[in-house]
């Protein structure tokens, strides 16, 4: 992934002809093309008819998913291997395939197959491979999933947190294209998930139940570091005058913090947000981030570049700045993988502000020729929209879309949604911000 971040400096443009700047961004335009093209490759290499466990739990249609369940077990023991008696599948399972749909590749539906054939095998009933016309019976398992077509399991209020390990954590999973369009955070290891989940319990033991399962902030209470180098111009210009205006908000623009001032944006505020060259590692130190956060650390946006990446250690657990967060009890960590440019981030993260409901709107939402709207069309239909909007609302406080919830719509904002947007996730748990009416 490392090769992409060689083509994401903005500055090599500014003193170029037009003939050269067309061929920079022809060749990142290329690289972008290519970036989504290897995460489908990857995607049907390595998980393939597999790729709905990566996908939520289902609950609805309990009857339909039994029924095709059924004809599962009877589209292999019968259909394939002959049996009268059939073995059954586990319905887990069997909603994993559901996910595929009809318009899944061959090579997919012949994961399904050759893993219920070796299912069999494993309870001594003899296959002959030899014997089985492949092709015909991924036509027939087509049909059958042409049967369940117009189920929709879509839910975009279920998150997916995943748990990459060392030599994986610098593919952006969610990007993938099972994942693309559904809220997905990451996290270092079970334990660390666990510990946010204790956290978020013992600060909502007082709150109601509809809160209880849910981590909530105040955006009143945000601290901001915009362009702390000085020379990222354009960030400052977009974002200053929209920060002043939020008159809770304190921070600082276009000049350097000290290291207790960037502490006490950790120590006492809801969200941080730093603006500049890679993770603030140049103005605090990573043992003062770990060592010195009273209770918790804020909800942290890092939007420079290269400021989630985690570098290789051999056989030793990898570092990075953002492991400092993460350890100082960071609930949700916003960062890039590798390096982006500086105005397609913006656009990201003037998204990503606006959709989590800290920022106002200056996009036009309505234009149906922009990607951001027809983002807005895979929330199904208005009714279900009005649905989700009324379920996060109560008599006194209305929740926002969550963090994650509001990366999937951000990352559409971006002209290049792979070589800039794939670069963006999330360590942690979603993180709903909490507006009073």
């Amino acid at each position: 992934m490392t090769q992409y971040s060689s083509y994401t400096e903005d500055e090599k443009v500014n003193n170029i002809t037009s003939e050269e700047k067309a061929n920079w961004w022809n060749e990142r335009i290329d690289l972008d093309r290519h970036l989504e093209e290897l995460l489908i490759k990857m995607e049907v290499s390595w998980i393939g008819g597999f790729k709905g466990i990566l996908c939520p739990m289902m609950k609805k249609y309990k009857k339909e998913r039994l029924l095709f369940k059924k004809e599962l077990e009877k589209f292999i023991g019968e259909m394939i291997l002959k049996q009268d008696t059939l073995l059954e599948f586990d319905s887990n399972i069997c909603d994993c395939f559901l996910y595929l749909k009809d318009e899944a590749l061959d090579c997919e539906l012949e994961d399904v197959i050759y893993y219920f054939l070796d299912y069999y095998q494993s309870y001594g009933i003899k296959v002959d491979y030899n014997m089985i016309d492949i092709d015909m019976y991924v036509r027939i398992f087509r049909n059958l999933l042409q049967k369940f077509e117009n189920l929709n399991f879509y839910d975009f209020d279920e998150h997916i947190i995943i748990i990459p390990d060392k030599q994986t954590e610098i593919i952006p999973w969610e990007n993938f294209p099972i994942l693309h369009d559904k809220p997905t955070s990451r996290i270092l290891s079970l334990s660390l998930l666990r510990d946010r989940i204790l956290l978020m319990n013992y600060e909502n033991h007082s709150k109601n139940d509809f809160y209880r399962d849910k981590y909530t902030i105040n955006s009143d209470s945000a601290y901001y570091i915009l362009n702390p180098g000085g020379d990222l111009i354009n960030t400052q210009n977009k974002f200053q005058s929209q920060f002043e205006d939020k008159k809770k908000w304190l921070g600082m623009s276009g000049k350097a913090p000290t290291e207790n001032e960037y502490l006490d944006g950790l120590n006492n505020y809801q969200l941080f947000m730093y603006f500049g060259h890679g993770g603030g590692e140049c103005y605090i130190k990573g043992r003062t981030i770990r060592n010195h956060i009273k209770t918790k650390c804020a909800v942290t946006l890092l939007m420079g570049c290269s400021s989630g990446l985690l570098k290789s250690s051999g056989d030793y657990d990898p570092t990075g700045n953002s492991i400092n967060y993460i350890l100082g009890l960071c609930p949700a960590l916003v960062a890039n993988l590798w390096d982006v440019t500086d105005r397609d981030i913006d656009r990201l993260t003037q998204g990503l502000l606006e959709e989590w409901d800290i920022l106002s709107s200056t996009t036009i939402e309505n234009n149906e020729s922009s990607p951001y709207y027809k983002m807005n069309l895979l929330f199904n239909n208005n009714n279900q929209r009005q649905s989700r909007e009324n379920k996060f609302e109560t008599k006194n406080t209305e929740l926002s879309l969550s963090l994650s919830q509001s990366l999937v719509l951000a990352r559409r904002r971006c002209r290049l949604k792979f070589l800039i947007g794939a670069a963006t996730v999330i360590y942690g748990i979603p993180v709903y911000n909490s507006k009073k009416n």
